[in-house]
């Protein structure tokens, strides 16, 4: 364990990359990803101008490519050239490039050794605690594993503080492992994603699918919940602690427990018991992380970071459980997120410019601004099937058809970077229609039935519709639906009565917030389901081409796709419920 470690400010004057940017500009490009989940970031004077996941260009999921390409499509890094484009910047105005230590060193490749790497963890922490709104505030991350440090041990969970002077480390848990390389049980321990990754894997979840054990979990009972808490402990200091013994029991408890039951059913509630019982212990070592923290800082302001930061049950929870008064929690809060935390870094730190807290909330809508002339382009593609108008108001012809239980896809302006779609890259459904999260499950999303969708408010109507006092920009918060209104929006209500919520505002989400204007005035009701646009197994729709290929190959009924509005001809009236989809 690490004694309190000061990062300083060191200044870096000479240029890695070219000359620098116009009018003494300094132009920041950050690298984010480890094994998994590459992104790119460009900074400029502190602000950050444009980000985006590999996978938005790819196509493929976490970037987990196919074992024999990985090595060419890695060495591309297309979203670096995507956000310089994006951002109007040449490639030789940029001054410095960062990344983190744990990177294929692939996708650094074309800065030939010119890339400065940092420690993962304090990525993740600059990303949090740089776009926070916050002037000081106390840092936590938490994620399967991150750098590696000495004799064999690598980094699990870190605790920070951050004020004008910068980020301070205070401690760190630690692993440890014989290998440079955290692929299986035997490398992984002391870590509280991992403990979560076990159960994932065990009840038939891949990689990376953590959510999916978060949204089991409310199906299943506390029967395991005793149980599982013989194969950790967390100590008084702030230590999650699972030695490699007790990740080896573990695992096989897990394999044998499901051994014992064959049937659909019994397997499915099995499955939801370990489920019920790894949330529960989560959100206790999340509860207790924080408290500690906040008795060693006594800060009043909270930022979370790494993959952890991404349970939205956990999350709801803390402030309510906690003395934190404030928390904030960044949108890419996962390995990709450490493309802005590295050129942040880069910026405050390396290149020791000062930092003021923005003044409103940080938007994460960093992806390319297309042209109607590109929407029509991919509009073309499909001009035999599809009717293409320009309506005198897009919202009101959304509303109207949302509020007739239509599904739409709504996609507007540039891209979000994380995982959630906030209303430029989503799918809209009418949260009143109790059959909506079937259909959309069913015929759109072609994955598993128990799986919930989070909802978008009106901020000014969250209070009414929704427990907890904080708003929630990012949709990375789980909030307790008020009794008297679970049954107005069935669609985005969870079996344990829960939702994930996105609140909207004209500053933080202009036209969505429109557009709820317009439903609510129909329908008296200010909620719509939102989810991301895109099909089982593909990433968020980025590129116009995208959005129109999702649109004509689920039962998506009409695309809202900049000013124009998308229906496929001869289906105007047919609403999704009547849907089959064709291959």
């Amino acid at each position: 364990m690490s004694p309190m470690k000061l990062l300083p400010k060191t200044s870096s004057a000479s240029s890695l990359c070219g000359t620098g940017g116009d009018y003494g500009m300094t132009i920041v490009l950050g690298l984010g990803g480890s094994g998994h989940s590459y992104a790119a970031c460009l900074v400029k004077d502190g602000i950050v101008k444009a980000a985006i996941e590999e996978e938005r260009l790819s196509k493929v999921r976490h970037c987990l490519f196919v074992p024999g390409t990985e090595n060419i499509r890695l060495a591309r890094s297309r979203a670096v050239l995507y956000c310089l484009e994006a951002a109007g910047v040449g490639p030789d105005e940029v001054d410095l490039v960062i990344s983190n230590d744990i990177m294929h060193p692939l996708y650094c490749a074309k800065y030939n050794g010119d890339a400065i790497a940092i420690n993962h963890h304090l990525a993740h922490a600059a990303a949090s605690y740089y776009t926070s709104p916050f002037r000081s505030a106390a840092v936590w991350i938490a994620d399967g594993s991150g750098s590696f440090l000495e004799d064999g041990a690598y980094e699990t969970a870190s605790y920070y503080e951050a004020d004008e002077d910068g980020l301070r480390l205070l401690q760190r848990t630690a692993g440890r492992s014989e290998r440079r390389m955290i692929t299986d049980h035997d490398d992984l321990n002391h870590s509280i994603g991992g403990f979560y990754r076990w159960v994932t894997e065990a009840i038939g979840f891949g990689f990376l699918q953590d959510g999916k054990t978060m949204g089991l979990a409310p199906y299943g009972t506390p029967r395991y919940v005793e149980q599982f808490a013989e194969y950790y402990t967390f100590t008084e200091d702030g230590h999650f602690i699972q030695t490699k013994e007790q990740v080896q029991r573990f695992c096989r408890w897990l394999t044998l427990s499901l051994q014992e039951v064959s049937g659909e059913r019994e397997q499915f509630e099995r499955r939801a018991d370990l489920a019920f019982a790894a949330q529960h212990h989560l959100e206790q070592v999340v509860i207790q992380s924080c408290r500690y923290l906040f008795e060693r800082t006594g800060r009043k302001q909270l930022c979370l970071g790494g993959g952890i930061a991404f349970n939205s049950t956990a999350n709801g929870k803390i402030l309510r459980d906690t003395r934190f008064e404030e928390l904030y929690l960044f949108p890419a809060a996962g390995d990709a997120g450490t493309a802005a935390g590295s050129a942040l870094y880069g910026y405050h730190v390396l290149k020791a410019e000062s930092r003021s807290p923005a003044g409103r909330p940080f938007s994460p809508f960093l992806g390319k601004a297309y042209a109607d002339s590109d929407i029509l382009k991919a509009c073309a593609r499909y001009k035999d099937r599809i009717t293409v108008t320009r309506p005198e108001k897009l919202t009101d012809t959304a509303a109207q058809w949302l509020s007739s239980g239509r599904i739409i896809g709504w996609y507007q302006g540039r891209s979000e970077f994380g995982p959630r779609a906030l209303g430029n890259r989503s799918l809209l459904a009418d949260a009143r229609n109790p059959g909506m999260r079937d259909t959309i499950n069913l015929t759109v999303k072609h994955r598993e039935s128990f799986r919930p969708f989070g909802a978008v408010v009106l901020e000014d109507e969250r209070e009414a519709y929704f427990e907890g006092q904080d708003e929630s920009h990012y949709m990375m918060k789980v909030y307790k639906v008020k009794r008297d209104k679970a049954a107005v929006i069935p669609a985005v209500v969870h079996t344990d009565g829960t939702c994930r919520l996105q609140t909207a505002t004209e500053q933080t989400a202009p036209l969505l917030h429109e557009l709820l204007l317009a439903f609510a005035a129909i329908t008296g009701v200010p909620v719509l389901l939102n989810t991301s646009l895109n099909d089982h197994g593909m990433p968020m729709a980025e590129s116009p081409d995208d959005a129109l290929d999702t649109f004509m190959n689920t039962a998506v009924d009409a695309l809202a796709i900049g000013p124009y509005w998308v229906t496929k001809t001869g289906r105007e009236k047919d609403g999704a419920a009547n849907y089959r989809r064709t291959e």
